[in-house]
């Protein structure tokens, strides 16, 4: 029979199947275990009735987590919080990154509340920020400038091109502590300095977080790191810290459903 190229030999044809899309590195209600979150709402309930120090981190990271749950902040301890921030204020030794940590949990669990943050504090947390800036410390350079933006989004820290590569250059050199990388990777992207976290980064944030959770140890600041991280956007608006995830992908099966039917010839 002659070659015809208008004829088309069926046999060899062949049905290509979708590429297989991985999931999120990350997925709150995928990765944190029935035993996590029972530790963590455990931890909460412990700290919501005795240490409020710590109950404000607490607090603040489920807020992150699971925006639905019910923090049952009263009064009491709102003032409470409050306490905190002037004690450090007042105390002998000034740590402004932790001043504007702890303002910045505060605002995290109720944005709507006034903090009472005068010229003086803005004045020092600017000050300390120059000196981080000045040390090239940009790991905690950007931790508490997120804090502060977190306080006020409409700050601009002024950061140039060069900077941003420093800052990368430092995160990216983190391989040991998958904890210390999150939360300065995390800082960065809510300042609007995001990269690309490659395969390894995630992996070691992965293996850190199931461990902690298997030997019951508190994981949720790392939870909440990833979180962003995966984020497909983050800001900073007048409404607070907005995370916004990224929409499920479309179940493969609903694609492939409607091929059409293979026959042997």
């Amino acid at each position: 029979m002659p070659y015809n190229p208008d004829r088309i030999n069926i046999h060899e044809l062949t049905v290509e199947e979708p590429e297989k899309q991985e999931g999120l590195p990350f997925d709150p209600e995928r990765d944190i275990t029935e035993k996590g979150w029972n530790y963590l709402k455990s931890e909460f309930e412990s700290q919501h009735d005795g240490n409020l120090w710590f109950f404000s981190y607490t607090a603040s990271q489920l807020k992150i987590l699971d925006p639905l749950f019910d923090l049952r902040i009263t009064p009491e301890i709102w003032e409470s919080f409050g306490d905190s921030l002037n004690a450090i204020r007042h105390h002998t030794v000034k740590n402004w990154d932790n001043f504007s940590a702890t303002a910045a949990r505060m605002k995290i669990i109720d944005n709507d509340k006034n903090l009472n943050i005068n010229q003086n504090d803005w004045r020092s947390m600017q000050q300390k920020l120059d000196k981080l800036r000045k040390q090239r410390l940009w790991g905690a350079f950007a931790v508490h400038a997120a804090s502060m933006k977190i306080l006020d989004p409409r700050i601009d820290f002024k950061v140039d091109e060069e900077t941003r590569r420093d800052m990368i250059k430092e995160i990216k050199n983190e391989t040991t502590f998958a904890s210390i990388f999150a939360e300065h990777a995390a800082a960065m992207k809510i300042l609007g300095i995001a990269f690309e976290v490659d395969k390894f980064f995630w992996r070691m944030m992965q293996e850190e977080l199931k461990e902690e959770q298997a030997q019951g140890k508190s994981f949720s600041k790392l939870a909440v790191d990833m979180k962003i991280l995966v984020a497909e956007e983050v800001e900073v608006t007048d409404k607070g810290l907005e995370i916004t995830m990224p929409k499920p992908k479309e179940d493969l099966k609903q694609g492939i459903q409607h091929l059409p039917e293979v026959k042997q010839f």
